[in-house]
């Protein structure tokens, strides 16, 4: 490969390990750029190097996969696998590989999860996706069995949730008078047609795009 041979050993806890090149490595990474000239532990004869990682198999295959040139890593990872891969890009200052995760939540299951893909991307920046999220959520009833990754959800972006949750109910509210014409099938049509909010600070979306 035009990249040459490995020059290092990334070790998960599962004991898998990956042979892996520095230089690709430091030049998508701070984190690994930083470990460029450091004194390596002694080894024996043409052994490489070995740093232990804490992420499992699973998660540094599809790290090395999003950043490898002319490797193709699956879109269609689920939720838990993918925050566990931006949580490794975002440890090791990977922007090509949150950019990955970015669009796998793009085209993922808006529709199914929405609170769930809300809650990873507000959680690592993807104010956009977080946005779109909160829109899909719509069709939803509001349940107090939130998913999971609420867990990790600041309180900030809880309460802007439910802040945009309550405006557009509010716009709702202010289109149809009839109790008869106010069921919520008919607020989540509503609502998908709704292109901007007005009451929402010139945003789509409401207080989503920067906290408030």
């Amino acid at each position: 490969a035009w990249h040459g041979p490995p020059d290092l050993i990334l070790q998960s806890p599962d004991g898998k390990q990956f042979r892996v090149h520095m230089k690709i490595l430091s030049s998508v990474s701070s984190v690994f750029n930083g470990m460029v000239g450091l004194p390596q532990p002694t080894a024996e004869a043409d052994a490489l190097p070995t740093v232990a990682v804490a992420e499992d198999s699973d998660t540094i295959q599809v790290l090395l996969d999003a950043l490898y040139p002319g490797r193709y890593p699956s879109t269609t990872l689920d939720l838990a696998a993918l925050s566990k891969v931006a949580r490794a890009a975002e440890k090791y200052d990977m922007a090509c590989v949150m950019a990955f995760v970015a669009h796998c939540l793009q085209s993922s299951r808006f529709e199914d999860e929405p609170l769930r893909i809300y809650a990873i991307a507000q959680r690592f920046g993807l104010r956009s996706i977080a946005a779109d999220a909160a829109k899909a959520s719509l069709r939803h009833p509001w349940s107090m069995a939130l998913p999971p990754e609420f867990e990790e959800l600041s309180a900030v972006a809880y309460h802007q949730l439910l802040l945009f949750r309550r405006r557009c109910e509010d716009v709702f509210d202010t289109q149809f008078d009839s109790e008869s014409c106010r069921t919520y099938e008919e607020f989540t049509q509503f609502m998908s047609m709704l292109p901007t909010c007005s009451d929402c600070a010139q945003s789509s979306y409401g207080p989503l795009q920067k906290p408030i």
